[in-house]
């Protein structure tokens, strides 16, 4: 496996988009086309996003 993502749709207003996990040699190819089309999926809705701290640049 190189790469996973959820998405979960709450009505038509809301959504989201966690456990996005990506190999780090796949994400700019894989990684992008697997998170735009969730983003597809969801739509207009309002999305939240589940992130992890220690990976967001200082």
């Amino acid at each position: 496996m190189i790469a996973c993502i959820s998405s979960v749709t709450y009505g038509s207003s809301f959504g989201f988009l966690g456990l996005y996990i990506v190999k780090p040699q796949y994400n700019r190819s894989f990684g992008i086309r697997i998170r735009e089309k969730v983003l597809e999926y969801l739509g207009d809705r309002n999305v939240w996003l589940d992130g992890v701290s220690a990976m967001q640049a200082d």
